[in-house]
């Protein structure tokens, strides 16, 4: 059997629900909500890491080490929900770049012609390009291997 191909995703973290920031300060992020794409997201797909909201950015890439399933939200992840989590499947991350300090943000992206049409997607979960992922990973002195 094949091994599957690599997919590509950004995840939207609403503020008013989940301080993505300030989880990832924390390194409390272990999960995260998958409202679409549950059956197209993989074990070892990359993620874009984004927060919606007044100050809009990428706050963070991460890789899928445990597909969609009902798992409980981690304790120490569960103090930076604002309310109360949606009923929904879940997809564990491992953070491989924590951007918390200097993040990617909406003007940024706004400004390069591969990122750009990602500002402003309604919704939670969306699929991206591999270009996308690899140019959003070297945006930023933060971007650096194993940083």
């Amino acid at each position: 059997m094949a091994e599957a191909a690599v997919r590509y995703w950004l995840f939207q973290a609403n503020p008013k629900v989940f301080r993505l920031r300030d989880a990832l300060q924390a390194e409390a992020l272990k999960s995260f909500a998958v409202t679409s794409h549950a059956k197209d997201i993989s074990v070892g797909d990359k993620v874009v890491l984004w927060q919606s909201g007044r100050l809009p950015a990428c706050f963070g890439l991460a890789t899928v080490i445990a597909a969609a399933g009902d798992y409980p939200i981690e304790p120490e992840e569960a103090s930076f929900f604002v309310e109360q989590p949606i009923e929904a499947q879940r997809v564990m991350l491992r953070v491989e770049y924590n951007l918390w300090q200097k993040p990617v943000t909406r003007d940024i992206v706004f400004s390069d012609k591969v990122l750009s049409q990602l500002v402003g997607l309604p919704g939670t979960n969306f699929a991206i390009t591999e270009a996308q992922y690899k140019q959003m990973r070297t945006m930023g002195p933060a971007y650096r291997p194993g940083g």
